[in-house]
Protein backbone atom coordinates (compact mmCIF):
# COMPACT_ATOMS: atom_id res chain seq x y z
CA UNK A 1 0.00 0.00 0.00
CA UNK A 2 1.30 3.32 -1.00
CA UNK A 3 0.56 5.96 2.27
CA UNK A 4 3.90 7.86 1.72
CA UNK A 5 4.19 9.80 -1.82
CA UNK A 6 7.38 9.38 -3.64
CA UNK A 7 7.12 12.72 -5.60
CA UNK A 8 5.15 16.63 -4.67
CA UNK A 9 4.49 18.77 -7.84
CA UNK A 10 7.55 21.07 -7.70
CA UNK A 11 5.52 24.49 -7.41
CA UNK A 12 3.68 22.54 -4.61
CA UNK A 13 6.68 22.04 -2.85
CA UNK A 14 8.36 25.01 -3.05
CA UNK A 15 5.09 26.46 -2.23
CA UNK A 16 5.15 25.12 1.26
CA UNK A 17 8.59 25.17 1.96
CA UNK A 18 8.84 29.52 1.10
CA UNK A 19 6.17 28.80 4.00
CA UNK A 20 7.38 26.57 6.44
CA UNK A 21 10.96 26.34 6.51
CA UNK A 22 12.27 30.19 6.07
CA UNK A 23 15.94 30.69 8.18
CA UNK A 24 15.84 33.78 10.07
CA UNK A 25 19.59 35.49 9.92
CA UNK A 26 20.91 33.95 12.99
CA UNK A 27 19.82 30.92 11.55
CA UNK A 28 21.87 30.88 8.69
CA UNK A 29 24.47 32.75 10.65
CA UNK A 30 24.83 29.53 12.63
CA UNK A 31 25.28 27.59 9.44
CA UNK A 32 27.81 29.67 7.81
CA UNK A 33 29.66 29.69 11.15
CA UNK A 34 29.64 25.64 10.71
CA UNK A 35 31.01 26.20 7.09
CA UNK A 36 33.34 28.30 7.91
CA UNK A 37 35.15 25.96 10.70
CA UNK A 38 34.57 22.96 8.30
CA UNK A 39 31.48 21.02 10.31
CA UNK A 40 29.69 18.47 8.40
CA UNK A 41 26.10 20.37 8.31
CA UNK A 42 24.37 17.36 9.34
CA UNK A 43 21.66 19.41 11.58
CA UNK A 44 18.56 19.23 10.81
CA UNK A 45 16.61 21.38 7.80
CA UNK A 46 14.31 24.30 8.16
CA UNK A 47 11.27 22.27 6.97
CA UNK A 48 12.37 19.79 10.12
CA UNK A 49 13.05 22.27 13.10
CA UNK A 50 9.49 23.98 12.03
CA UNK A 51 7.51 20.79 11.95
CA UNK A 52 9.85 20.17 15.74
CA UNK A 53 9.05 23.67 16.85
CA UNK A 54 5.42 23.28 15.93
CA UNK A 55 4.72 20.06 18.13
CA UNK A 56 6.59 21.72 20.96
CA UNK A 57 4.63 24.70 21.33
CA UNK A 58 1.32 22.60 21.45
CA UNK A 59 2.62 21.43 24.90
CA UNK A 60 3.23 24.39 25.97
CA UNK A 61 6.47 23.45 26.98
CA UNK A 62 8.87 25.12 30.30
CA UNK A 63 11.79 22.72 30.36
CA UNK A 64 12.99 20.36 27.75
CA UNK A 65 16.37 18.17 27.25
CA UNK A 66 18.41 18.14 23.56
CA UNK A 67 20.43 15.41 23.35
CA UNK A 68 23.33 16.19 20.34
CA UNK A 69 23.51 20.02 20.24
CA UNK A 70 25.62 20.36 17.13
CA UNK A 71 26.57 24.28 16.90
CA UNK A 72 22.87 25.35 18.06
CA UNK A 73 20.76 24.94 14.78
CA UNK A 74 18.00 22.51 16.10
CA UNK A 75 18.17 24.55 19.81
CA UNK A 76 17.30 27.95 18.35
CA UNK A 77 14.32 26.32 16.20
CA UNK A 78 13.72 24.47 19.60
CA UNK A 79 13.91 27.94 21.46
CA UNK A 80 10.88 29.50 19.38
CA UNK A 81 8.33 26.97 21.29
CA UNK A 82 9.93 28.17 24.67
CA UNK A 83 7.87 30.82 26.72
CA UNK A 84 9.73 33.77 28.02
CA UNK A 85 10.85 31.83 31.05
CA UNK A 86 11.69 28.57 29.80
CA UNK A 87 14.43 26.57 29.74
CA UNK A 88 15.89 24.20 27.20
CA UNK A 89 19.57 22.21 28.46
CA UNK A 90 21.02 21.34 25.08
CA UNK A 91 23.99 18.34 25.77
CA UNK A 92 27.01 18.39 23.29
CA UNK A 93 30.41 16.36 23.83
CA UNK A 94 32.50 17.64 21.46
CA UNK A 95 33.97 21.30 22.96
CA UNK A 96 34.46 23.30 19.27
CA UNK A 97 30.84 22.12 18.49
CA UNK A 98 29.88 23.56 21.53
CA UNK A 99 32.03 27.03 21.85
CA UNK A 100 30.33 27.99 18.59
CA UNK A 101 26.74 27.19 19.58
CA UNK A 102 27.47 29.19 23.06
CA UNK A 103 28.68 32.01 20.85
CA UNK A 104 25.75 31.79 18.68
CA UNK A 105 23.32 31.77 21.75
CA UNK A 106 24.97 34.32 23.57
CA UNK A 107 25.02 36.74 20.73
CA UNK A 108 21.25 36.21 20.95
CA UNK A 109 20.96 36.98 24.65
CA UNK A 110 19.46 33.47 24.83
CA UNK A 111 22.24 32.08 27.19
CA UNK A 112 19.51 32.08 30.49
CA UNK A 113 16.91 29.98 27.91
CA UNK A 114 19.44 27.57 26.71
CA UNK A 115 21.69 25.85 28.46
CA UNK A 116 24.73 24.26 26.79
CA UNK A 117 25.99 21.33 28.62
CA UNK A 118 29.31 20.50 27.00
CA UNK A 119 29.82 17.21 28.51
CA UNK A 120 29.30 13.26 27.79
CA UNK A 121 25.26 12.27 27.07
CA UNK A 122 25.11 10.06 29.84
CA UNK A 123 26.90 11.66 32.55
CA UNK A 124 24.56 14.95 31.99
CA UNK A 125 21.35 13.04 31.50
CA UNK A 126 22.47 11.15 35.17
CA UNK A 127 23.15 14.98 36.59
CA UNK A 128 19.67 16.13 34.75
CA UNK A 129 17.54 13.71 35.91
CA UNK A 130 17.92 15.17 39.99
CA UNK A 131 15.50 18.33 37.86
CA UNK A 132 12.86 16.09 36.40
CA UNK A 133 10.41 16.25 34.93
CA UNK A 134 10.86 17.45 31.86
CA UNK A 135 8.45 18.23 29.02
CA UNK A 136 10.09 17.24 26.00
CA UNK A 137 13.19 15.53 25.23
CA UNK A 138 14.61 15.90 21.47
CA UNK A 139 17.40 13.23 20.61
CA UNK A 140 19.74 13.78 17.59
CA UNK A 141 22.74 12.10 18.55
CA UNK A 142 25.02 8.75 18.68
CA UNK A 143 22.66 6.59 17.08
CA UNK A 144 23.94 3.42 18.98
CA UNK A 145 22.97 5.18 21.74
CA UNK A 146 19.49 6.19 21.20
CA UNK A 147 18.26 2.67 23.17
CA UNK A 148 19.75 4.30 26.73
CA UNK A 149 18.49 8.39 25.35
CA UNK A 150 14.97 6.80 25.43
CA UNK A 151 15.06 4.88 28.45
CA UNK A 152 16.10 7.74 29.98
CA UNK A 153 13.22 9.95 28.68
CA UNK A 154 10.63 7.83 29.77
CA UNK A 155 11.82 7.80 33.23
CA UNK A 156 12.13 11.25 33.00
CA UNK A 157 9.40 13.00 31.26
CA UNK A 158 5.95 14.27 32.45
CA UNK A 159 3.08 12.92 31.66
CA UNK A 160 1.81 13.95 27.79
CA UNK A 161 5.33 14.87 27.65
CA UNK A 162 7.13 14.43 24.14
CA UNK A 163 10.20 12.12 22.64
CA UNK A 164 11.23 13.35 19.27
CA UNK A 165 13.91 11.87 17.72
CA UNK A 166 15.71 12.46 14.16
CA UNK A 167 16.88 10.01 11.85
CA UNK A 168 14.71 7.38 12.50
CA UNK A 169 15.39 6.11 8.57
CA UNK A 170 18.69 6.19 9.10
CA UNK A 171 19.11 6.98 5.06
CA UNK A 172 17.78 3.61 3.79
CA UNK A 173 20.14 1.87 6.34
CA UNK A 174 17.75 1.05 8.82
CA UNK A 175 18.32 -2.83 8.19
CA UNK A 176 22.06 -2.48 7.65
CA UNK A 177 24.37 -5.78 8.16
CA UNK A 178 27.23 -5.60 6.28
CA UNK A 179 31.16 -5.39 6.84
CA UNK A 180 31.38 -1.66 8.21
CA UNK A 181 31.34 -2.06 12.42
CA UNK A 182 30.48 1.14 12.48
CA UNK A 183 27.22 1.51 10.49
CA UNK A 184 26.20 -2.30 11.64
CA UNK A 185 26.34 -0.43 15.50
CA UNK A 186 24.57 2.84 14.80
CA UNK A 187 21.47 0.74 12.45
CA UNK A 188 21.07 -1.95 15.20
CA UNK A 189 20.57 0.79 17.95
CA UNK A 190 18.50 2.53 15.92
CA UNK A 191 16.21 -0.49 15.17
CA UNK A 192 16.88 -1.18 19.19
CA UNK A 193 15.63 2.55 19.74
CA UNK A 194 12.56 1.90 17.32
CA UNK A 195 11.26 -1.29 19.07
CA UNK A 196 11.13 0.32 22.44
CA UNK A 197 9.76 3.34 20.76
CA UNK A 198 6.80 1.20 18.99
CA UNK A 199 5.98 -1.15 22.13
CA UNK A 200 6.76 0.15 24.73
CA UNK A 201 3.31 0.76 26.96
CA UNK A 202 4.72 4.28 28.40
CA UNK A 203 3.95 5.98 24.83
CA UNK A 204 0.50 6.31 24.68
CA UNK A 205 0.43 7.99 20.90
CA UNK A 206 3.40 7.36 18.52
CA UNK A 207 4.32 8.55 14.69
CA UNK A 208 7.25 8.52 12.25
CA UNK A 209 7.03 11.61 10.35
CA UNK A 210 8.31 10.74 6.60
CA UNK A 211 10.92 13.79 6.31
CA UNK A 212 14.43 12.86 3.94
CA UNK A 213 15.60 11.63 7.46
CA UNK A 214 13.01 11.08 9.45
CA UNK A 215 11.39 12.44 12.60
CA UNK A 216 10.06 10.03 15.07
CA UNK A 217 7.13 11.81 17.73
CA UNK A 218 5.76 9.69 20.77
CA UNK A 219 3.58 11.06 23.73
CA UNK A 220 4.41 9.64 27.19
CA UNK A 221 1.51 8.45 28.86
Amino acid sequence: MKIIPTSIEPKTAEYIINHTASDDDYLKKIINEMEKNGIRKINITPFEGNIISTLLSAIKPKRGVEIGTLCGYSSLWISKSLDENGKLYTIEKEPKHAEIALKMISELGLEKKIIVMNSDAKEALTKLSKFSPFDFCFIDANKDDYPYYIKWALKNLRSGGLIIAHNPLMKGNLFYEGEDKEQNAKSRGMREFLHIFFTDDKISQRAIIPTSDGIAVGVVK
